[in-house]
């Protein structure tokens, strides 16, 4: 099958069967954001950059436990721990428990390590145990002293990640409430400024999102200049999430004239980094020849690299290049592999996935009795 050099709607279906649109390329969403957001502090990553990292916690993470070292320290009592290791290691470790991660998940130990931790001094440990009373992760949930103790520290001690997670709160605060919303919104955009001076880069993609939105800006409405502005400082500081939203606005010229250059590029970066719905652009991207040279085969492995994932769409786009031969190292079609990823799909609960493996089966039913047909109309008659 010819492929069109301009920007296809979707693949066309063999004569006789129907046309399908395949996910061209997907928006940027900010629960991208949150859920990003929610696992740089939730696993106790360290989320700000190397020239303001001044907390106990941050300064111990430049000498992370190894696996065998988390592991090791688990079993032991909390008490012989906090005697032989520094307050931060303590909170490394209960980190780990609270996620799971390298060690079994433990969240009530978790609490009891963060606790002993933050009465030695360990800022960190502190913000941890007071988010973990807010959630009730752990321990049982009081979210107004675990609000408090987090505003606290926001306030008070400037703490960036406390900054953070307070201007999530608000934020959520403000769509539950709408007199209140305006307030609500200006003091989360104040605290995710001020984060972001203080070196937490996933800060700037929400400070983006709330100007794209109109939310606490000066004049209470959008201002998509400033958006863009803080989502290119954010893509340039390395937030694959940043990369994404950039990419998507540079294709929709909602950062200026369409740009499909630049929109690969900041896709490509986004993919890169592991984003799934950057990964299914790019292929998009080197599928359709826009912003770069067409690649079949470039198309098809970013659109795997997706699907490997979890992303249904990406199962179904990379189907129909196995169906079509497209991409393929011979250019010829794998049937066998098609259906593979479509039953994948269907597993994650694509609905065209259905339709599509209703089709293929139609098909190969079809070509099963055209070949009978043939065979029996080359048998001699005696």
């Amino acid at each position: 099958m010819k492929l069109s050099q301009e920007v296809m709607p979707g693949f066309q279906r063999a004569r006789g069967c129907p046309t399908h649109q395949v996910r061209r390329s997907f928006a940027s969403d900010i629960d991208d954001r949150r859920a990003l957001a929610e696992a740089i502090v939730g696993l106790g990553g360290n989320p700000l950059m190397p020239s303001v990292a001044t907390s106990a916690s941050s300064n111990a993470a430049k000498t992370a436990l190894t696996p065998g070292d988390l592991q090791a320290m688990a079993p032991l009592p909390t008490d012989e721990l906090a005697a032989d290791h520094p307050p931060a290691h303590l909170t490394l470790l209960a980190n780990a428990l609270s996620a799971g991660t390298e060690v079994a998940q433990d969240e009530a130990r978790a609490v009891e390590l963060w606790n002993a931790a933050a009465s030695a001094g360990d800022v960190m440990a502190a913000h941890r145990l007071a988010l973990a009373q807010y959630t009730g992760r752990g321990t049982p949930a009081d979210p107004t002293s675990g609000l408090a103790k987090l505003e606290e520290m926001a306030d008070e001690q400037q703490h960036p990640p406390s900054q953070y997670v307070v201007a999530k709160i608000m934020q959520g605060k403000a769509e539950d409430d709408a007199a209140a919303a305006p307030a609500l919104y200006a003091r989360a955009l104040a605290l995710y400024l001020s984060a972001a001076k203080n070196g937490v880069v996933s800060a700037l993609h929400n400070v983006a999102n709330m100007y794209a939105a109109g939310h606490g800006t000066p004049d209470g409405g959008p201002d998509l200049a400033a958006a863009a502005k803080y989502y290119q400082t954010a893509a340039e500081l390395g937030d694959p999430v940043a990369m994404f939203t950039l990419a998507t606005w540079y294709s929709a010229g909602k950062a200026g004239p369409v740009d499909d250059e630049a929109a690969f590029r900041w896709h490509l970066q986004a993919a890169q980094a592991g984003l799934p719905r950057a990964q299914f652009n790019t292929g998009a991207h080197y599928l359709h020849g826009k912003g770069t040279a067409q690649d079949l085969p470039k198309a098809a492995e970013f659109f795997r690299l997706a699907a490997e994932r979890g992303m249904a769409e990406a199962c179904v786009n990379l189907s129909e290049m196995k169906r079509l031969g497209m991409g393929t190292p011979d250019g010829q079609p794998r049937r066998e592999e098609a259906r593979q990823w479509l039953e994948r799909a269907v597993g994650l609960g694509n609905d065209m996935a259905k339709d599509l493996l209703r089709v293929m089966d139609t098909e190969e039913e079809a070509y099963e009795q055209l070949v009978a047909q043939e065979e029996a109309s080359e048998t001699p008659k005696r």
